[in-house]
């Protein structure tokens, strides 16, 4: 699995690895797990990936499993790379689905009313979901 760096995204990342590293500079650490357990070894190739860009691109050594966590968040969220919810912490999986749900409920009631409820919505419906989460 690789990383996705275009020029106008990689601006975002650079400004993230910038404000990690000013915080990390003031030993203001992170210290939860915003990955499941075992998620290194089952995506060793992504988490390779990511360090090896870490110190090579950025010449930065970030050895902290929270700090590679928080950046590799970061790249889901930005779309650097494919992103699972099952990745993320099962408390994290939970609010995430539950923001989800709620966002869904609302469209729901905004748009159902004019779509109708056709296979075509539905299945927008889902798809949508699927990319909030």
């Amino acid at each position: 699995m690789g990383i996705s760096r275009l020029p106008t995204t990689d601006k975002k990342l650079e400004i993230y690895i910038k404000i990690q590293y000013i915080r990390m500079h003031g030993k203001d650490y992170l210290t939860d797990h915003v990955l499941t357990a075992g998620f290194k070894e089952a995506q060793a190739n992504l988490w390779h990936s990511v360090t090896q860009m870490m110190a090579n691109d950025y010449r930065l050594n970030v050895s902290g499993e929270f700090e590679i966590e928080a950046l590799l968040t970061f790249l889901f969220a930005e779309g650097f790379t494919q992103f699972e919810v099952n990745w993320l912490a099962s408390d994290l999986q939970s609010k995430v689905t539950q923001l989800t749900q709620r966002f869904i409920e609302q469209v729901n009631v905004v748009l159902a009313a004019d779509a109708g409820q056709t296979p075509q919505f539905q299945m927008a419906i889902q798809q949508l979901t699927q990319d909030l989460n």
